[in-house]
């Protein structure tokens, strides 16, 4: 099964564990930063810029934007973006009103730049505007903290403030992104985990979800990861039903609590989550989550996946129209996003088998004895 995909994937292949050994702080431009030159951005996720007039700039090295500053930019030109991403340390929010992130522009003029930030490079919350050398941005003025962890920063040139728009240089040109207040890791392969969901939908007469059910996933769905010391994060399912959270955590073990939207379990029967760490093969849940969260110890190092499996609820959703109503299937019920179960005869035997369900739920888990792989 595909775990993580595109940039994602790029980030924990390149994630290590918490640094063991103090850092040297250091001064750029005036800013220190206590995590040294390992606080600015290590590779370019994206890079889109958008030169309208003849001819293209020379700087075009999407990388003179990676590392501390050193002279060395990327142009954006008019509206154009680029998103940097941090694999060796995590941006957060230090608590109080100090600065958490710089963004350093060269040029001689102060061009705007629209600024994001983002936990898996696929949801971004915006966290205002920097002018050139005016470019610190507090993340805790835009409620996020300490427990906050954010691996993408993107950059946007603000074409409407472009002081000289028909330059071939214009727009924001960006020498470096630095975290001021950042998580750092560095030393070892075991000092942080991650935890994947993959988010599939069952019909209320499953046998054995993981063969049955496995590919009906859903996109779009939150889970919210509670974890260690870290505080919350909420990870979004993406087309392929996937989501994946980075844990990086001081502490060696703890419990996690892996929560789904409560707007979209409310849909539902309930769930049935099977988790289990991949090195180890170790199952950390497997069991039915009748209030739509499952709780489990996790380790540093620990690459766990979660199958999480709503049961469909039969008259939940509306019924796809049957164009060609036969007399040999009068009593068909449509199945949300999974396909149709046959009722008996009327109400009665559709309450029977929803009570049917909910046991069935409770017990799938002693029934599952078979090592199953994540795919």
């Amino acid at each position: 099964m595909r775990i993580l995909s595109g940039v994602v994937l790029l980030c924990l292949l390149a994630m290590l564990g918490f640094r063991s050994n103090p850092v040297a702080a250091e001064v750029f431009g005036g800013i220190d930063f206590p995590e040294g030159a390992a606080s600015f951005a290590d590779a370019v996720a994206s890079y889109d810029p958008v030169f309208d007039v003849p001819g293209s700039p020379s700087n075009t090295d999407s990388e003179a934007a990676l590392g501390p500053p050193d002279d060395e930019d990327v142009s954006l030109g008019n509206g154009g973006s680029i998103t940097l991403q941090f694999t060796d340390n995590a941006l957060t929010g230090s608590g109080d009103s100090a600065p958490d992130l710089h963004i350093f522009e060269s040029g001689g003029e102060n061009e705007a730049t629209f600024v994001e930030i983002s936990a898996d490079g696929s949801t971004f919350e915006s966290i205002g505007e920097v002018f050139g050398s005016t470019a610190s941005i507090d993340l805790d003025a835009f409620g996020f903290g300490p427990g906050d962890q954010f691996f993408f920063v993107r950059l946007t040139d603000d074409e409407a403030h472009d002081p000289q728009p028909e330059d071939e240089r214009a727009g924001a040109d960006i020498d470096a992104v630095g975290a001021i207040s950042t998580v750092v890791n560095g030393g070892g392969t075991g000092d942080h985990a991650t935890v994947t969901v993959h988010k599939a939908v069952c019909p209320e007469d499953f046998g054995d979800p993981f063969v049955e059910c496995h590919d009906n996933r859903l996109a779009g769905v939150d889970f919210a990861i509670d974890g260690f010391e870290v505080g919350s994060q909420v990870i979004t399912t993406d087309g392929d039903g996937v989501a994946t959270a980075i844990v990086l955590e001081a502490s060696a073990s703890g419990e996690i609590t892996l929560s789904e939207e409560t707007a979209v379990f409310e849909n539902y029967l309930g769930a049935y989550v099977y988790c289990s760490e991949l090195a180890s093969d170790v199952v950390l849940v497997n069991e039915s989550a009748p209030t739509g969260s499952v709780t489990f110890a996790a380790s540093q190092g620990d690459e766990i996946v979660c199958d999480w499996y709503n049961l469909s609820e039969p008259g939940g959703a509306e019924p796809a129209p049957d164009p060609e109503p036969t007399p040999a299937d009068p009593d068909v019920v449509t199945l949300p996003n999974t396909g149709t179960g046959r009722s008996q005869t009327g109400n009665m035997q559709l309450l029977v088998a929803l009570l049917s369900v909910a046991a069935a739920c409770a017990g799938v888990g002693l029934r599952r004895t078979t090592k199953r792989t994540p795919r």
